[in-house]
Formats: C-alpha cells, structure tokens, sequence
C-alpha cells in the first residue's frame, strides 16, 4: 500500500517566506556592491577633477609671480630662473635642476625667498603617475605673441580625464570634444636664460593654455600621450 504525506500548509509557507527573504538579500548584497563601486568611481574623479583645477591655479600663480618680479625686480625675460634646490642639500649649484652659469639676481629666481618665493610644483599622482613639470624657451604656440620662441611651462603625462578637465576649465580648443593632436615635435629642453627657436605647438592656435595630445616629445615618439602647458612669457 502507498502512504502519501502531505507537508502542512504551513511548513510550506514558511520555506517560500525563506526562499523570499534569501531573494531580499542577494539584492541588497548586490546593490551595495555596485553602489561601493559606483562610489568609488566618483571618489576618484572628484580627485582628479580637484588635482587638475589645483595644477591650473598653481601654473597660474607662476605666471603672475613672474609678471610681478619684472615689474618689481626689473627682471628681463632672459633672467627668470627657474633653478631650485632639488639634491635639497641646502645650496644652489651645478648639482641642481635648472642652474646655469649666468644666474642673475637671486631676485630673479622664481622658487627663491628674494624673488618669487614660490616652491617648486609637484604633479598630483591622481592626474599622473611620473608626470613632472618641465619650463623650456624651446618652443613657440601659433598666433601666441611673435613667432619667438616663448617661455612655456609644460607638464608631461597627464591622465585623459585630467586633459579634458583641464580643458573645459580653460575653455581650450579641441577637435569635436578630443584633445588636439600635435603632430609635431615638442621640444623638452629645459630654461636656461636663452631662447631658442626649436619647435612649434602648432596645434593650439592662438591659445595661452591648454591640453593636448603630443605624438612626439623631446624627439621620442610617444603615441598617445597628453601634455598641459600655459605660456609664461609670450614672446
């Protein structure tokens, strides 16, 4: 004889009210995954939104405490000096970044008590790991002052997030929403107190600052690589 067992009405509630409650907490456990990770995302870009803006203000004060020590300090645009205790062994000399053998007044030295004051700015890593700031008299922007050379502040290897950020800050060409290719070299020789008429950024026409896409750099071909710099000196 088969016996067939019924389960009570109630057990069988309660297994469907267990399967719902798992149900329940699989999607919790799944938005809050997603939501982390969300947040974390934003937590990134405000960072690098907020290194980007910080780097424009600091190149911006560059410029002005430049504008300043050659109405001040009677500063030709040949003695801006850019040299800076970098072996920070207490001393300026060969040893250190920038130095020439004509430095003028030390009330011409940017990054020096007697002349700008400034200390020597250092690339956030959330806009660029490696990236440093380089200020050449190598290079010259289109339609930017004279076709002289100009004293331009570089800075190298930015993330395309802090490119564009930078850009939209700035308001600074593009080519529909993408940063500018500069298909020509871009000189990476450092200030010395000379000018020299090495290469043009022929892809800003006409803009004081921005950020664009260098192909080549310092005579190297470095694909997709994304460089911001403003013109201290229009020449």
């Amino acid at each position: 004889m088969i016996c067939f067992t019924h389960k009570p009405a109630q057990e069988q509630g309660n297994v469907l009210f267990l399967i719902l409650i798992a149900v329940a907490l699989f999607a919790a456990l799944s938005y809050a995954v997603s939501s982390s990770q969300s947040d974390g995302q934003n937590a990134d870009q405000e960072k690098s939104t907020i290194a980007a803006s910080t780097l424009v203000q600091e190149i911006t004060l560059i410029k002005n405490t430049i504008q300043r020590m050659k109405i001040l300090n009677n500063c030709t645009d040949e003695d801006i000096t850019f040299v800076y205790d970098n072996d920070l062994d207490g001393d300026l000399d060969s040893d250190d970044k920038y130095w020439n053998l004509n430095l003028p007044s030390t009330e011409c030295y940017l990054f020096h008590p007697d002349g700008g004051n400034l200390r020597f700015p250092i690339v956030d890593d959330n806009i660029g790991t490696g990236s440093e700031i380089i200020f050449t008299g190598f290079n010259w922007v289109d339609n930017v002052g004279t076709p002289a050379s100009d004293l331009i502040a570089i800075t190298t290897n930015i993330t395309r997030a802090a490119c564009d950020q930078i850009n939209r800050e700035l308001g600074a060409p593009t080519t529909n929403g993408e940063p500018v290719e500069e298909g020509s070299n871009v000189e990476s020789s450092t200030f010395f107190g000379a000018y020299i008429q090495a290469t043009g950024i022929d892809g800003m026409d006409g803009a004081y600052d921005g950020c664009f896409n260098g192909t080549n750099f310092g005579g190297t071909a470095v694909g997709d690589a994304y460089f911001y710099y403003s013109v201290l000196i229009a020449r």
